[in-house]
């Protein structure tokens, strides 16, 4: 039989339905185990029913492993309850695909051809909705891409401008919108920063560019990634071209075009105020940096998926130590995976301290009084020199508090020190700043926001 027929009917004679027996199960199990556990362990098995059990498959042998240590009891224990007194208990097998010694004969199918736009770069094959890891901070994003993808959407906007710092999920949500749209068999058009400086360069010499437009405005979906790379003061005529194919799609509602941003709309300066006014008009979503409960289940996806088994005080304790952006977790368990071959020996906490040693010691050094006021100075878009100078209007003069307020809080520098970092400031200017902060931080929504944010990028860098 092959194993990836799961049938509606009876698997065995005298046995009841597998799969309806499965969803009774899931019903219990969904209240029985937490959330994240359910969603990435328990809700992606398939089953079938196989004599007096209830064959539960995964797709490779640590899942398996993993089911059997820590939920056997509970899925037995379910099992027996909806099995109608003939599946009573369960077996836990990886799934293995074998090919039937008579295959049908069928008339192959005709696929509608569907294309990624020659002018863009390749869809990442990894990056779809189902492996994304959804989680507090990113859940709003996940959403808008996952509905407004939809073949029957029951809302609409052509228009999608997602940001937040570099590595949470950006790139992976809009790869994953393109791999809907290539499903229903449209075309999409991607492009990053220099790859998109690469195809333009000779539109501009060779009046190629009514001609690019053309070909681009044949995509249904465009992407733009890494949109705050663009300058519009040095590349003036690349950010023009990238706008006029904005206008284009934004034209048409039935096509559609998503960006991505470390800075959200108002804060593109490079592109100039009427361009940022036209970038407002998107939808526009903030992914943040996870929190602990979410870097912990990266962790744990990312370690199931190259099939390794990751401990949970391992998982807690790299998501304490490392940098919060997903690149840099995913990164970190290969390492992990790297150290236990080479050692020959499980992935324990003392494995793991090893492997991301190097990550350990380069986030202590980060957090300091300089790098702490460059960062603030970053996220603003002034320079640290402003950060340092005697200039007290409010946009240079709220980011220096809100950056003096942080270092008092992550460092165990004293006001003076602090002051020192601003340019020689008294010890007087640093404590009004900090208790300026802690004011604003309870009385103003914008300054609790940004707040929080920096503290976490500088925590988890």
């Amino acid at each position: 039989m092959n194993l990836f027929e799961f049938h509606d009917g009876q698997d065995t004679a005298g046995a009841p339905d597998a799969a309806q027996v499965w969803q009774s199960c899931l019903a219990d199990l969904k209240y029985m185990i937490e959330e994240y556990n359910f969603r990435q362990w328990i809700e992606p098995l398939k089953v079938q029913s196989r004599e007096h059990e209830l064959v539960l498959f995964t797709p490779n042998g640590m899942w398996s492993n993993h089911l059997k240590k820590n939920f056997q009891d509970k899925l037995d224990e379910v099992v027996l309850k909806h099995g109608g007194g003939v599946l009573t208990s369960t077996r836990i097998e990886v799934m293995v695909s074998t090919t039937p010694s008579t295959p049908k004969k069928t008339a192959p199918k005709k696929i509608k051809q569907v294309s990624v736009i020659e002018e863009g770069l390749a869809i990442e094959p990894a990056f779809t909705f189902e492996a994304f890891v959804r989680g507090k901070s990113n859940l709003n994003a996940y959403n808008a891409c996952f509905e407004l993808s939809k073949k029957d959407a029951k809302y609409h906007s052509n228009k999608i401008f997602i940001f937040g710092s570099s590595g949470l999920g950006k790139t992976h949500l809009m790869h994953a919108m393109a791999h809907r749209y290539i499903k229903q068999g449209k075309s999409v058009c991607y492009f990053t920063k220099d790859h998109f400086h690469t195809v333009t360069r000779p539109c501009f010499t060779n009046n190629g560019v009514d001609q690019f437009v053309k070909k681009v405005c044949k995509a249904d979906l465009l992407i733009i990634d890494d949109l705050h790379t663009y300058d519009g003061k040095s590349a003036p005529r690349t950010v023009d071209l990238l706008m006029r194919l904005f206008d284009e799609f934004s034209k048409d509602n039935t096509r559609q075009v998503v960006m991505a941003s470390d800075q959200p709309p108002l804060r593109m300066h490079s592109f100039g105020d009427r361009n940022m006014s036209r970038l407002s008009a998107c939808l526009s979503i903030a992914i943040e940096v996870p929190d602990m409960d979410l870097r912990v289940q990266i962790l744990e996806k990312k370690a199931m998926t190259i099939g390794i088994e990751l401990p949970r005080d391992c998982a807690i304790f790299m998501a304490q130590n490392l940098p919060a952006d997903v690149r840099a977790l995913e990164g970190a368990v290969k390492q992990v995976e790297l150290m236990a071959q080479l050692r020959h020996e499980p992935v324990t906490l003392n494995l793991v301290a090893d492997a991301i040693k190097s990550q350990i010691q380069e986030r202590a050094r980060a957090v300091n009084a300089e790098n702490i006021r460059d960062l603030v100075a970053e996220f603003y878009q002034i320079s640290p020199k402003d950060m340092m100078g005697k200039k007290r209007v409010r946009t240079i003069a709220r980011p220096r508090q809100i950056a003096m307020a942080l270092i008092r809080e992550l460092t165990n520098d004293s006001f003076p020190e602090i002051g020192q970092v601003f340019g020689g400031r008294d010890h007087t200017t640093v404590m009004h700043a900090c208790e300026k902060v802690k004011e604003l931080i309870e009385t103003d929504a914008n300054v609790e926001k940004d707040y929080h944010s920096l503290r976490l990028m500088l925590q988890y860098q």
